[in-house]
């Protein structure tokens, strides 16, 4: 257990010390002549790779669940990660709207916010759904819900969610929804307190229950931990937005990424660890 880990975690610290060479490098021939904005194709960056990602945290809970059947949660908590991945490639989708000159800045700042914001309530709220699950397999008390009930709940969340998010973007000009906007010219973003409240409580509160119910013990709930306490540092930091745009992005995005790379790296551990203990016994 603990030499795939330390070869889990080498990998991912040099995948991550070349990425970050990247994202700097690429930043560094796209400097702004007026003031400092975030290079578009870094975005594209940190999407893409926030994307696969999430794409392998997916793959090993549901290798995980079907290793054991039993814990439902995981099942769910790998619907939480898979949640996320329509809404990167929106993302992307959007950016490169704005590249050919399609859609205007302003315009899309705010498509990206709404995205933004219905990625991170989905992915919240089914975690919390996974954490329901998990106590009530500990404890052996009958769910709220039934299985069948919970999988349309975590489904319409995962299918559902996007589209109430392309509805309430820029698509549909009746129905959209005003999050963030720019400052200037220069691409200065500011977002309405009141939703980024909402994000920081939403995840204090998964915080809270995890740590209550869970604890510190070694397991994937874990990362579930590290993943509440890092959206809440990044959530924060969209308060500080149009005072510091360019350096807030780049830490609460560095936050998001290393968050999520130990999130999987404690998935896999974890996974290879149940797979070595199934061929010993076999």
């Amino acid at each position: 257990m603990e030499k795939d880990y330390l070869r889990i975690s080498s990998t991912v610290l040099v995948s991550l010390l070349f990425g970050l060479a990247l994202v700097l490098v690429n930043s560094w021939f796209n400097q702004p002549g007026v003031e400092e904005v975030v290079p578009r194709s870094t975005y594209l960056m940190v999407m893409i790779a926030l994307f696969f990602i999430d794409t392998v945290a997916f793959i090993f809970m549901q290798l995980y669940f079907i290793y054991d059947r039993r814990q439902f949660s995981n099942c769910i908590l790998s619907l939480a990660f898979q949640s996320c991945l329509i809404y990167f490639v929106k993302t992307v989708i959007i950016i490169q709207q704005i590249i050919e000159g399609r859609l205007t800045s302003s315009v899309v700042q705010n498509d990206i916010a709404i995205y933004y914001l219905f990625r991170q309530m989905s992915l919240c709220i089914l975690i919390f759904l996974a954490l329901v699950n998990k106590v009530s397999e500990n404890t052996k008390q009958r769910n709220l819900f039934s299985k069948k009930m919970t999988l349309c709940i975590s489904l319409f969340f995962v299918f559902g969610g996007p589209i109430v998010a392309h509805i309430l973007s820029s698509h549909y000009e009746s129905y959209n929804l005003h999050i963030a906007e720019l400052t200037n010219e220069n691409g200065q973003v500011v977002w309405k307190a009141s939703y980024v409240t909402i994000m920081i409580f939403m995840w204090l509160t998964l915080l809270s229950f995890n740590l209550y119910f869970n604890g510190l013990r070694y397991d994937i709930w874990n990362g579930v931990t590290v993943i509440a306490f890092c959206a809440v540092l990044y959530n924060i930091s969209l308060l500080f937005m149009s005072r510091y745009s360019v350096s807030t992005w780049y830490i609460s995005r560095t936050i998001e990424v290393v968050s999520k790379l130990t999130v999987m790296v404690i998935f896999m551990c974890h996974i290879f660890s149940a797979l070595r203990v199934t061929k010993n016994i076999a």
